[in-house]
């Protein structure tokens, strides 16, 4: 009886349904504990009441020695998982993420050889207390049919086993993140052939990036950001011409970025950014053609943009913020025609604005603050119906800010600290006018 808006407890009485095989109150306004007596039907291969306000512990006891199918997610259950989630033997899917279960992961969770799916996600559920192994990951991943397994938001406080790895052929899907995962990861990630989700952002990683990780050749999607993970990007990471997302801000990654980038041909989203890293932008980047989004903002890249780059229609997100990049912005300007966003402040970029910036009619998002960029604002930017966010402070600009279209939703803020700018009042400029008197009094006053 999913999505009924039912409401009340689950009655007991359900449990003399002794035959019963599937059983579903999702997505309702259940409260109290599960029965009991429904985890003594030992017919039972289904059992489904996640989305629900149901509270309490699981049954210390059940004869569901036939369940493949249980999904409690999403309620307000607590207590520790119940010992006996690792003698069901037909178990296929497991999930009762998002509740309030807390207490060790038991080691032989993954026991059963039909375990297919496991979500513990958004519990407070930890390691053994006192050791520093994850060990429960080993046996966790000894399940020889597991594909998807969801671990984030649990304070686990752990590091991963050496053994991590092993035995694990089936898994395609690991979520980690924001689980206090701390120490290395381990060389035997190289096993995890069929892997294509890896996410273990948010937690306290750190060493390098094992250059084991090029074995993954199936990975499509690899998060790694916000860790402590220092050295070089490898180059066994270009092997992984499967790779769509490649994720590692918010570490201490120094050196270049390999230029056998490039061959990452199918990546969509490269996001490099607050690291250490260093040289110039690299040109061979615009030879990824399914590019959609670029973050390599707070850096230390340096140099110019190459003066031509090749186009881009797929292109949506450039940030290139907070870094030491010169030269003039045209190049970069006419390379995404498709752009909404793009921020290139906080870098030493020079020259003037060009009139092309009006043809990204796609723009929704424009900083160009604190550089060295000089010379009027292009009225182009009059015809940008998108554009809803503009940051032009801190340059050298001059002339006449425009008071209609796009403009018509800009305030000073867009404008500060450009003193050769005039306009309306509410653009914190002096008005034209006065520019020009006081200009012509100085020559009258240089003419005596």
């Amino acid at each position: 009886m999913p999505d009924n808006n039912l409401e009340g407890s689950v009655p007991s009485d359900l449990g003399h349904l002794s035959k019963l095989n599937y059983l579903s109150f999702a997505r309702n306004s259940l409260t109290g504990e599960i029965p009991e007596s429904i985890f003594n039907i030992s017919f039972l291969n289904t059992l489904q009441v996640q989305t629900n306000a149901l509270s309490g512990e699981f049954p210390s006891r059940a004869m569901i020695s036939n369940l493949n199918t249980l999904y409690c997610y999403t309620n307000h259950i607590t207590g520790n998982l119940p010992s006996y989630f690792s003698n069901l033997s037909q178990l296929v899917e497991l999930d009762v993420s998002n509740n309030s279960l807390y207490g060790p992961i038991p080691m032989n969770l993954g026991s059963s050889k039909y375990l297919e799916f496991l979500n513990l996600g958004g519990n407070q559920l930890s390691g053994e207390p006192g050791v520093p192994e994850l060990r429960f990951l080993s046996s966790i991943f000894n399940s020889s049919s597991l594909k998807h397994l969801f671990l984030s938001r649990n304070p686990l406080d752990g590091i991963m086993p050496d053994s991590f790895g092993n035995f694990s052929y089936s898994l395609e899907v690991f979520f980690a993140t924001a689980c206090q995962i701390k120490g290395p990861i381990p060389k035997t990630i190289q096993l995890l052939k069929n892997l294509t989700f890896l996410a273990l952002s948010d937690n306290n990683i750190n060493g390098k990036i094992p250059s084991s990780i090029g074995a993954l050749e199936m990975l499509q999607r690899l998060y790694l950001e916000n860790n402590k993970i220092e050295g070089l990007i490898p180059n066994e990471l270009c092997l992984l011409r499967n790779l769509g997302d490649l994720s590692l801000g918010n570490n201490q990654i120094s050196g270049s970025i390999p230029n056998c980038i490039a061959n990452l041909w199918r990546i969509q989203r490269l996001l490099l950014s607050s690291n250490g890293l260093t040289s110039a932008v690299p040109v061979n980047l615009r030879n990824l053609e399914n590019l959609l989004f670029l973050n390599l903002s707070s850096n230390i890249f340096s140099g110019y943009l190459p003066p031509s780059m090749k186009r881009s229609v797929a292109v949506q997100i450039v940030d290139l913020s907070h870094n030491e990049v010169t030269g003039n912005i045209s190049s970069i300007v006419g390379a995404f025609p498709s752009i909404n966003s793009l921020s290139l402040a906080n870098n030493l970029f020079i020259g003037s604005l060009p009139q092309t910036l009006g043809d990204l009619k796609g723009l929704e998002f424009l900083d160009l603050s604190n550089n060295n960029l000089s010379g009027p604002i292009p009225k182009s930017l009059e015809t940008l119906k998108c554009l809803n966010y503009l940051n032009l402070s801190f340059n050298q600009l001059s002339g006449e800010i425009s008071s209609s279209g796009a403009f018509i939703n800009f305030t000073a803020l867009s404008f500060l600290e450009n003193r050769g700018l005039c306009g309306r009042p509410e653009f914190g400029v002096p008005p034209c006018m006065a520019l020009g008197t006081q200009k012509s009094k100085m020559a009258n006053h240089l003419l005596k």
